[in-house]
């Protein structure tokens, strides 16, 4: 089926470039080699040092559209230069080290085009390193991608498609002050202004490294997110202790539960944003229930307490049973228990 046609609206593919050269030629194969044909490819080299603009300039297809930092000025630069250079009805996003299927521009703008009301579309992908491959289904309710917000960033931002006009409400697009969440910080503004949602197909590989911003930059990144935690909290209504807070983003930094009373003060604070929730529906009651439910077992399954983590969460309020789930929380409990004790 000839899935091209001169109606198609014009997308602009934005992708920066920094000291990429390892996986960059087959970042650009899979952008040129897409089913779909109307877009010009925004591509930012950001003063590489490496091969990288030599790999771009080997590249003669007259969708590529180059811009060249004279120095590194940083993805943030970058990133809101780059949108301001897009034409494109569609900003599709993409990185360097990554890979989009085939389909995958085809499919969300087709997406985007039967659903005007969304304004942040991601899809279904596959995480891949070297050693391993795992699929992960991107979600595709805005009352869940918000309830999962308010904990950490719940899109994949190279997944992404996003409608130009909504980009265009903002200036700027990424802000500075959230180094290292900039992206986390843009979804927390965007998901008042428009519905977030996705296509459950997998059209992207998301791969992982060790020069990625999570592995460098954890603590700057951990700082910034928890600002933007605060202020979707904040934004949404939700009263808390600074300690109450602190518990919530304990998780996000990798940081074990290693003793009863936090857990205990964990199970109470997520009551009362159930309790808060309930009375202000902001959030759909039933979504976001099942969200804190789902965290409340994370959190039980990321402590170093042993089987009293597994019964802490049996007997809460909070637990959604189920034998699978046990059987998992069950072996997550002992592990880490075994370790600590080591």
């Amino acid at each position: 089926m000839d899935k091209i046609v001169n109606s198609d609206p014009l997308v602009s593919v934005l992708m920066p470039v920094y000291n990429t050269e390892r996986h960059i030629r087959e970042a650009i194969d899979s952008i040129l080699n897409q089913t779909y044909i109307n877009f010009e490819f925004v591509i930012i080299n950001d003063g590489s040092k490496d091969e990288s603009a030599s790999v771009i300039n080997s590249y003669k297809d007259s969708r590529i559209k180059l811009i060249t930092n004279s120095d590194n000025k940083g993805l943030i630069y970058s990133l809101n230069y780059g949108i301001s250079q897009c034409t494109g009805k569609y900003i599709v996003r993409m990185d360097a080290d990554d890979i989009s299927l085939p389909e995958r521009i085809f499919e969300q703008v087709k997406f985007m085009e039967d659903n005007p009301e969304v304004g942040v579309c991601g899809c279904d992908y596959i995480q891949f390193s070297k050693t391993s491959e795992k699929r992960y289904n991107a979600l595709n309710d805005h009352d869940e991608i918000l309830s999962f917000m308010i904990f950490n960033s719940s899109v994949i931002h190279p997944s992404l498609i996003i409608r130009g006009s909504i980009l265009q409400l903002l200036n700027p697009v990424f802000n500075a002050g959230y180094n290292h969440s900039e992206d986390y910080e843009l979804w927390s503004k965007l998901i008042f202004k428009c519905k977030f949602s996705a296509v459950n197909k997998v059209l992207f590989k998301y791969r992982i490294h060790e020069g990625q911003v999570t592995h460098q930059h954890a603590g700057i990144q951990l700082a910034s997110a928890n600002n933007v935690r605060k202020e979707l909290l904040d934004k949404l209504g939700f009263v808390y202790t600074e300690k109450e807070f602190m518990l919530l983003c304990q998780p996000a930094g990798h940081l074990l539960f290693t003793n009863k009373q936090d857990i205990a003060e964990l199970e109470l604070f997520f009551k009362k944003l159930i309790s808060q929730n309930t009375v202000s529906k902001i959030i759909d009651t039933e979504t976001f229930n099942r969200v804190i439910s789902y965290k409340w077992y994370a959190a039980c399954g990321y402590t170093t307490l042993g089987i009293w983590a597994l019964i802490k969460y049996t007997n809460s309020s909070l637990k959604q049973y189920d034998p699978q789930s046990y059987l998992k929380l069950l072996a997550k409990c002992m592990v880490r228990y075994v370790k600590k004790s080591e």
